[in-house]
């Protein structure tokens, strides 16, 4: 008796840029992986399948002309999907919300808090990361969060005391009933 196929998970890139090709190596190897690299080609596969998760790798999202595609992941979501804004997203995002964002390097700690910590197993419990850490992320969001006695790490700049503890470069949140995720890490 054979089993079903698993869900597929969605790699969405929509300018067609991917970096961190052994990331993506690797989850092919350990997930059935479909890439879609236009609007119309994810629309399709959005109404033929649901997915395990979508993987939204780039920030043409944030424009007006993906409005449309925005609004069908965002009923993927609410009805149980899991989407996860990472790789390049945060790098190329292009909007006003940049009071959002705190961008350094520092030790990120794993927030044992976390609503979502229980359901992302095998997590390191720190973590030195280069991100655009989301700012005032509620506690039970931040996967990862600074410690209070976090300090900025840079070859150029003299290190400072991290000043904003509610600043997040993992964050996942329960929105309606399914997730919504962020990866800030830049490199």
């Amino acid at each position: 008796m054979s089993s079903a196929p698993p869900q597929p998970t969605v790699l969405l890139t929509l300018e067609g840029i991917v970096h961190n090709a052994h990331l993506f190596n690797a989850l092919h190897t350990h997930a059935n992986v479909f890439t879609v690299k236009s609007k119309a080609e994810a629309l399709s596969f959005l109404a033929a399948h649901t997915p395990h998760a979508v993987l939204l790798t780039d920030a043409a999202l944030s424009t007006d002309a993906y409005r449309d595609l925005c609004e069908r992941l965002h009923s993927y979501v609410l009805s149980g999907g899991i989407a996860v804004m990472c790789n390049e997203f945060s790098s190329f995002l292009k909007t006003p919300v940049f009071n959002r964002w705190i961008y350094h390097r520092t030790d990120f700690y794993l927030n044992r808090a976390a609503a979502a910590v229980c359901l992302l197993p095998g997590l390191l419990p720190v973590y030195s990361m280069k991100a655009s850490s989301l700012k005032g992320v509620d506690a039970p969001s931040r996967v990862y969060q600074p410690a209070e006695d976090s300090f900025t790490q840079s070859n150029v700049f003299a290190p400072e005391r991290v000043q904003d503890q509610t600043q997040a470069p993992v964050a996942y949140r329960m929105v309606g009933r399914g997730w919504l995720g962020y990866v800030g890490d830049v490199n």
